[in-house]
């Protein structure tokens, strides 16, 4: 019966990620700015997808 004991983790926020890429991206002079370019990427590309589901 432990097919019905199914564990589901929570999906990380996207303030989490965000602040995870801050934390672990060393590729830039200034890692905060990419991450935050990143995070407004996301956005963005979430927006288009409820745009898309909408029409």
């Amino acid at each position: 019966m432990d097919i019905y004991e199914v564990r589901l983790e929570k999906a990380p926020t996207m303030k989490a990620i965000e602040i995870d890429l801050i934390h672990n991206d060393h590729s830039f002079g200034s890692s905060c700015a990419s991450a935050t370019w990143i995070a407004w990427a996301l956005k963005v590309e979430q927006a288009q997808v409820v745009l898309a589901m909408d029409t």
